[in-house]
């Protein structure tokens, strides 16, 4: 297969993606970056093209893009931040842009990674992987909600 678009080369700023969100209403894609840079790009673009914006430098306490949610009911941006120092999940607002620093930390997880991350902003939950054979479930202030785990649930290292 050919894809329809592609967006890659040296002003793309995209040194190794690791995760990639899509904005449907604003029409952007945002793609996670392993040297901790988020970046914006016009979605139907294509090419070694310039992102709109970009997140990324020790303000926004994130080193490696693990997992990006869009929120659109709170115009707001999850963000995974795995094999780090401190490891956790953090928001930033959704047309942030610079060396911010986030909203809010949800939850550090010591010892784990949080690699994937999926929000349901209308039930106020966020889920998250770690690695671990476990599924971590907060409300979107950060507080625990219930964790999905144990044998019946043949989970193996969650990532995605």
């Amino acid at each position: 297969l050919v894809p329809l678009r592609e967006i890659g080369g040296a002003a793309t700023g995209i040194t190794f993606a690791v995760s990639l969100a899509v904005d449907l209403e604003a029409d952007e894609v945002f793609v996670g970056a392993a040297n901790g840079a988020i970046l914006v790009f016009p979605r139907a673009q294509t090419g070694n093209i310039a992102p709109l914006r970009t997140i990324q430098g020790g303000t926004t306490g994130i080193s490696n893009v693990g997992g990006l949610f869009v929120d659109r009911v709170h115009d707001e941006l999850f963000v995974a931040d795995f094999f780090s120092l401190n490891p956790g999940v953090a928001v930033f607002p959704r047309l942030g842009t610079g060396d911010i620093p986030p909203l809010r930390p949800i939850h550090e997880f010591p010892g784990d990674d949080p690699f994937g991350l999926f929000v349901d902003a209308r039930a106020n939950e966020i889920y998250i992987t770690v690695g671990e054979p476990v599924i971590w479930v907060f409300d979107l202030a950060g507080n625990f909600f219930f964790s999905i785990q144990g044998p019946s649930t043949q989970l193996g290292a969650t990532t995605g």
